[in-house]
């Protein structure tokens, strides 16, 4: 992909690109609920800081040469989350739906309910996910 595409790809988030003597610092105001799963943000050096507004901003930096690899692992951080925020609004449609079935069933029915769903069983793992407590991305990872 070419930078200009990811900068456009990037737009809704983009707060600023900067260049820092010769590292590059791509500046996003993601929501404050997102997560940063370790195995994502592990090899980057991460950075977040209050904007002039309120808002969060998370700084992704690295050299150039390593540009390529750090948008790359923005956009997979970036879906990560858009697929959680997903799921979160389908469960929330399903629990509704159940409740309804719920509602209009018999005991008896609801005894024999089954839930029954396609594919592999996924189990998360917590250490996945950075600890805030103990690892924190928040101004981790400054560069001078």
């Amino acid at each position: 992909m070419k930078f200009n595409e990811a900068i456009l790809k990037l737009e809704k988030y983009l707060y600023s690109i900067r260049k820092l003597k010769t590292y590059l610092s791509v500046d996003l105001v993601l929501p404050t609920n997102w997560i940063f799963p370790k195995s994502l943000v592990e090899s980057l050096q991460v950075a977040q800081s209050e904007g002039a507004d309120g808002s969060t901003i998370t700084s992704f930096v690295s050299t150039f040469k390593d540009s390529n690899k750090t948008l790359e692992i923005i956009f997979k951080l970036i879906n990560y989350n858009l697929e959680l925020e997903e799921k979160d609004r389908l469960l929330k449609a399903k629990v509704a739906e159940l409740k309804e079935v719920f509602k209009s069933t018999n005991l008896e029915k609801l005894k024999t309910l089954e839930f029954k769903v396609p594919g592999n069983e996924i189990e998360l793992d917590d250490n996945m996910f950075i600890n805030e407590s103990a690892e924190s991305t928040k101004g981790t990872g400054v560069v001078e």
